[in-house]
């Protein structure tokens, strides 16, 4: 959240974590910029809630969806909070959970300039989870890049 705010000064970052834990942390990190704030929520495609799969280490926890527990926000519903909000760039990094962010309601993906995309199927094998985001973006015309374990989306007009 730090990186892209120095990197694009003028953007409101929103940043979303799910884990009460890293979340506070990331509060702790941002409370010097006003330009960032913490969602402490899950980011999927359609409202409703996920439970937590702990991991071996802070970093690699994961959601599934469940009938109660932490909510989860749409990138709708986060441009939306932000006065006169515009989606420039997107950074998905949810440990698997990228099928469902990209299964459905993805109209969101023709306002952003950029999307980066960690895949998770090294991780979870036979899973295909990365399958819906390749077929979300492979319909639209971005660049792709590759930057060490992201795949970076970029229209041509924003390279």
């Amino acid at each position: 959240a730090r990186w892209f705010h120095l990197a694009f000064p003028e953007a409101r970052v929103i940043a979303v974590e799910p884990d009460a834990a890293n979340a506070a942390m990331l509060r702790l990190n941002t409370e010097a910029f006003a330009a960032i704030s913490v969602a402490e929520a899950a980011i999927g495609a359609e409202a409703g809630f996920v439970s937590l799969i702990p991991a071996d280490a802070a970093w690699g926890i994961r959601t599934e969806r469940a009938e109660t527990g932490l909510a989860i926000v749409t990138i709708p519903e986060l441009v939306a909070s932000v006065e006169n909000g515009a989606l420039f760039l997107a950074k998905i990094d949810i440990e698997g959970f990228e099928e469902d962010r990209f299964a459905s309601a993805t109209d969101w993906v023709d306002d952003a300039f950029c999307v980066i995309v960690e895949p998770h199927d090294w991780m979870l094998p036979d899973q295909h989870t990365s399958r819906t985001f390749q077929q979300v973006m492979g319909q639209r015309d971005f660049q792709v890049l590759i930057q060490g374990e992201n795949l970076l989306y970029v229209r041509p007009e924003a390279a």
